[in-house]
């Protein structure tokens, strides 16, 4: 808008500025830039095309722009049934520093099962076709629950020799929803905790993978 007027940009806004307002019904560069703002709450900005401070107003645009995207964000883990448990241990969008660790086996097996990316029966029941209830989903190798990332972490009787070398009592002892929370939020943990956590999905991965073939 402050852009000199034998700019080419300016020009070029003046030329779609001008169509939008002969027809409004036009889609162009300006009539988006109408209904961002418009979304955003700016729609005098656009009224008048003009902004008294402009660094301001671009700050502004920024910060509601990140706060939309957040919101939308956090709407989204809300209502995916893939998000169940990422949503509890994943309440800030923040950069995870785990995934900075030099070794990319354990920030690999910790994203997958954060993320429900692995093969266990709660998700590979999503590709069957048709689609197995997740109430079907079984654990194979005890068969007495939904065999999801807290029944394999935390439950399952097939691991509990692992759970008592590799993690500390307060999580095996009287599991918890609560606890693997816990377990599996990495933003107030050590990297050597972390490390850990690394280390014992990769055993219990293992493990399942070699129960399941014998």
């Amino acid at each position: 808008m402050k852009s000199p007027n034998w700019s080419l940009l300016k020009m070029s806004y003046c030329l779609l500025l001008g169509d939008l307002q002969t027809n409004p019904q036009t889609i162009n560069w300006a009539s988006k830039t109408r209904d961002l703002l418009n979304n955003l709450g700016f729609g005098h900005i656009w009224i008048s095309q003009n902004t008294p401070n402009e660094l301001q107003f671009i700050r502004a645009v920024e910060r509601r722009l990140k706060d939309q995207f957040i919101q939308n964000w956090l709407g989204t883990l809300e209502n995916s049934p893939k998000c169940r448990y990422y949503k509890l241990f994943k309440t800030t969008f923040a950069y995870e520093q785990y995934l900075d660790m030099p070794d990319k086996r354990i920030v690999n097996i910790i994203s997958k099962y954060r993320c429900s990316n692995h093969n266990l029966q709660i998700e590979t029941g999503r590709w069957t076709r048709p689609l197995t209830p997740r109430e079907n989903r079984i654990c194979e190798l005890c068969n007495s629950q939904v065999e999801d990332e807290y029944h394999f972490t935390l439950i399952c009787d097939c691991f509990q020799v692992a759970r008592r070398n590799m993690l500390r009592p307060y999580y095996w002892e009287r599991p918890s929803i609560e606890k693997f929370t816990d377990l599996f939020n990495t933003t107030a943990k050590s990297l050597g905790e972390i490390k850990r956590l690394g280390k014992f999905l990769l055993h219990l991965t293992k493990l399942r993978k070699e129960l399941l073939a014998a």
